[in-house]
């Protein structure tokens, strides 16, 4: 027998039984057996909402959201809110992904029901991303050696798996682990082994270093990095600290690092700006 929190859940879903949602983003949540289609459809109406608005601010710009769109989106970030309360009050605790989330986080603060909204100046546009989720749910604890737990805070996701950071207490340091999602199958486990082994066989500067492998729970522990390649050139884009020089620095070390790559025979198959990842240490004023 249902308790009445999983009848009032059971009831907010039972929404999305008929909606239309694209096939693309039902494929990114097919390993999902929580609420997928729920999932599929938010992610899918967020997309759109956030590409216009993208569009109505570039680059930081001021600018105006019209008035239909304000309502949706608006109307979005409180389905979302509803979604997280309804799954919360059954135990689980959902994840959305953290450039999504302060997005909504912000623009619930300047959004109008009426006339349209300003868009503040200095607005990020938040980058849109139909193959990986931006909906999971949450871990929140990992046990380290000597039977200790450390607090895990999510930093990123892709479409089979997920990676979190957290301070290790023997010494100290922030570290990532990498995980799996349930319900890999056996070919994309193997490819995700494969893609550890070659990455611990790799040594140098400018190139991620990977620790452990857990067979138990298929993840392994690499080296933190404070933000991606994107993240951090739009955080610093409109200031005189990222000079010249430093773009060049950045350049050459992304050209040292692949280039290492090549010379060992192997080759990288999907580079972006996202996936280029860099580690920040004290930025000296003349940077």
């Amino acid at each position: 027998m249902k308790t009445p929190e999983e009848e009032r859940l059971a009831l907010f879903l039972r929404r999305y039984d008929s909606a239309h949602i694209d096939q693309s983003y039902l494929l990114v949540y097919r390993r999902e057996d929580l609420a997928p289609r729920a999932f599929a459809s938010i992610h899918e109406r967020l997309d759109a909402c956030l590409k216009f608005l993208n569009m109505k601010a570039p680059n930081g710009q001021e600018g105006h959201y019209n008035a239909d769109d304000s309502r949706e989106l608006l109307s979005l970030i409180q389905e979302v809110n509803e979604l997280l309360r309804a799954l919360r009050m059954v135990g689980q605790d959902l994840v959305v992904r953290p450039e999504y989330a302060e997005t909504l986080r912000t623009a619930a603060t300047w959004l109008q029901s009426s006339h349209g909204s300003p868009v503040p100046p200095g607005f990020i546009p938040v980058e849109v991303d139909p193959y990986a989720p931006m909906l999971w749910r949450k871990e929140t604890a990992l046990a380290v050696s000597g039977g200790a737990k450390v607090e895990l805070k999510m930093v990123g996701a892709g479409a089979f798996a997920t990676v979190h950071k957290f301070v290790d207490p023997a010494y100290g340091i922030t570290l990532a682990r990498k995980k799996l999602k349930p319900g890999v199958d056996n070919r994309e486990r193997a490819r995700f082994r494969q893609e550890f082994d070659l990455m611990k066989e790799l040594k140098f500067p400018y190139i991620l270093e990977v620790y452990k492998y857990n067979e138990a729970d298929g993840s392994y522990l690499m080296e933190y990095c404070d933000s991606t390649l994107e993240q951090y050139v739009t955080r610093r884009n409109n200031k005189t600290s990222l000079s010249l020089a430093s773009r060049k620095r950045i350049a050459l070390q992304f050209l040292y690092g692949l280039n290492y790559i090549h010379s060992r025979g192997h080759l990288h198959r999907d580079l972006s700006v996202n996936n280029v990842l860099v580690r920040i240490y004290t930025e000296p004023p003349y940077l």
